[in-house]
């Protein structure tokens, strides 16, 4: 599982279950984890993580899907390095 970069954000698209599908969770520069909603395709969840990034640059974004003031224990949970290198 790995994250991807959109405009200087990290993202990752991540099969969760049958119910709740694919999901998008967005690494803010504010150590703040940002999650689309649920999509049955993932290349829709990732289109998902491309429109929350724009609207976290808009400033638009709605802080109802905010994870966890902190992302390490969530990065741990699924898997990925606790620390993020930026290319």
């Amino acid at each position: 599982m790995a994250t991807k970069i959109y405009k200087n954000f990290e993202y990752l698209v991540k099969w969760v279950n049958k119910d709740w599908g694919f999901r998008s969770f967005v690494f803010g520069s504010d150590g703040k984890v940002y999650m689309s909603q649920a999509f049955f395709y993932d290349y829709n969840a990732e289109a998902g993580a491309r429109e929350v990034i724009e609207l976290l640059i808009s400033g638009k974004h709605r802080p109802a899907n905010v994870l966890s003031g902190s992302t390490n224990n969530w990065r741990r949970m699924h898997g990925l390095p606790l620390k993020r290198t930026h290319a």
